[in-house]
């Protein structure tokens, strides 16, 4: 049974990494340099830079340049902390408590904390389940 709620802890914050991003978010750089050009060609347009609605891998390269997400992937699969230094399942696998980041700022200096997560998570799930 154990195993059972690791494996859908580990679902879980898949799905998060897949599907939860939060604009314009880096970790904290010494010197940032500005400016210059970025090209980049793909084999298909881009019909999205929302990744709550993006189904094309070639939407989800770019994506992973602009957006940060609370875990990722590793090359073997595994998750890896990302915005989230670590995190804590509760409740049987029904709970996930994220550490977050500290000195985390969006382009604009405003920080990361958990109250952008919550508003991010609530806008994200109830977008989605929207009728119409």
């Amino acid at each position: 049974m154990k195993a059972h709620s690791q494996n859908r802890a580990r679902a879980l914050l898949l799905a998060l990494a897949c599907v939860l991003s939060f604009g314009g978010l880096s970790a904290a750089q010494d010197k940032p340099k500005y400016g210059g050009t970025l090209n980049v060609g793909l084999t298909s347009d881009m019909k999205t830079l929302d990744p709550i609605f993006s189904v094309q891998f070639t939407e989800r390269q770019p994506l992973y340049l602009i957006f940060n997400t609370l875990v990722k992937l590793s090359p073997d699969f595994s998750i890896e902390p990302e915005l989230a230094e670590s995190w804590d399942v509760q409740d049987g696998g029904k709970s996930l408590v994220f550490h977050l980041r500290e000195g985390v700022r969006f382009h604009d200096g405003t920080a990361f904390d958990a109250s952008v997560v919550k508003w991010n998570l609530g806008f994200h799930w109830f977008r989605r389940r929207k009728p119409g």
